[in-house]
């Protein structure tokens, strides 16, 4: 019996089977079951990620859900099909059996839970899904570079530092590489710099990398603290690290005003 003044919460779940393509199915006047119809981001684009397929698609085509669109033979009439629950595990962790839970509409969030971040986990990151499997050093430094210039300018607009300083890197073909990529962290001076983390990514990256064709990449920065000082370095001028630093904030203003 539910006693007076208590608050009742009653939550209902309605889920379609392949909700996405079943839309566009009966779009077209197709019954959801039979029909060969794939959802994609940037559909148009050789980097396209499969997002949805339909039931009869997945029978079809035996195609995973970590396909990319350039991958697809051109025999195929979709853009996407079924994956193995364990190949997507191994390739992506405890994602890869959500995003098959997913696919099928199946959740397993417990609604009732609150998620309270502790603080000592706060961290600054981003990471990038590449449009085509890069396979050169060179290019891959230049993403490497790319997404730790954002980084640092994320660490300096919130005024903090970081000491750990990661990288992740995903393989393109995990078997082939026998491994679905690999991390790697070091610990430096604290520091919010674009230099220091394009630095420390890449001597990251060229520690482990073993040649295979990369699909992601991140970079994260962790341990943060307030940029309340600044860390000189017994190899460089003061004037230069001073003159470091004004370059940053200078361009963390152009892109302020010009994106």
């Amino acid at each position: 019996m539910i006693q007076p003044g208590y608050l009742v919460h009653d939550i209902m779940c309605i889920d379609c089977k392949s909700f996405y393509d079943s839309v566009e199915a009966i779009r077209r006047g197709i019954h959801p079951l039979a029909a060969d119809i794939a959802v994609l981001s940037k559909g148009d684009s050789p980097g396209g990620l499969v997002l949805a397929t339909s039931p009869n698609c997945k029978k079809r085509y035996h195609v995973g859900l970590s396909t990319l669109r350039f991958q697809l033979r051109d025999d195929m009439q979709v853009e996407l099909a079924h994956a193995d629950r364990s190949l997507l595990h191994q390739r992506f962790g405890v994602l890869g059996d959500a995003m098959h839970f997913h696919a099928w509409g199946i959740d397993y969030s417990d609604l009732t839970r609150r998620y309270l971040p502790r603080a000592e986990n706060n961290r600054y990151g981003n990471s990038q899904v590449l449009m085509r499997y890069y396979t050169q050093a060179r290019e891959i430094e230049v993403v490497l570079s790319e997404i730790a210039d954002q980084v640092a300018g994320r660490l300096r607009h919130h005024q903090v530092q970081g000491e750990v300083i990661s990288v992740g890197i995903g393989y393109a073909d995990a078997e082939e590489a026998g491994t679905s990529g690999f991390g790697a962290q070091m610990k430096v001076d604290s520091t919010n710099r674009t230099d220091d983390l394009i630095r420390a990514a890449r001597f990251l990256f060229h520690s482990k990398w073993n040649g295979h064709a990369v699909r992601n990449v991140s970079v994260r920065v962790n341990r943060i603290s307030q940029a309340s000082t600044m860390q000189l370095s017994l190899f460089e001028s003061a004037e230069k690290e001073e003159a470091n630093v004004l370059l940053d904030q200078t361009i963390d203003k152009i892109r302020q005003l010009y994106g």
